[in-house]
């Protein structure tokens, strides 16, 4: 069951990491492309003073643009999105663990099936003289 909310999970961030990528190539895109312009006059100031430039891009801007920004807000989509659903997971089976447990305890005493036993001691705010447990649970 975990693993297919985890994989479902995924799945739909991978169709949810649309907005995000439409958001980011409007409105970061622009801000980003007057870095690299800024950079790049930088370069061209400091080149024509005699520095040179010893790297060469592996990949384009336009690449970076589209590809490269679709890829990682996709891959930190799919991240996030699992790692909540883990966290879902867990609180999931510690909840359903709880409420088997208060179920079982509920159908118990619901059943009318409780014993009645006596505390060695004498009543005490801990143990008081005549103590109901269920016949379920104490098996």
């Amino acid at each position: 069951m975990e693993k297919r909310l985890i994989g479902r999970a995924c799945w739909q961030v991978r169709s949810a990491a649309c907005a995000p990528f439409v958001f980011a190539r409007i409105f970061v895109e622009p801000v980003i492309g007057r870095a690299v312009a800024f950079k790049d006059a930088c370069m061209q100031a400091a080149h024509e003073q005699g520095v040179h430039e010893h790297g060469a891009e592996l990949f384009s801007r336009a690449v970076q643009a589209n590809i490269g920004m679709g890829f990682g807000v996709l891959a930190f989509g799919v991240a996030i999105g699992a790692l909540l659903a883990v966290a879902l997971a867990s609180m999931a089976s510690a909840t359903h663990s709880i409420e088997a447990v208060a179920a079982q305890r509920h159908s118990a005493l619901s059943t009318g099936a409780m014993k009645r036993t006596h505390c060695r001691q004498p009543s005490t705010p801990t143990c008081p003289t005549r103590k109901l447990t269920p016949l379920a649970l104490s098996r």
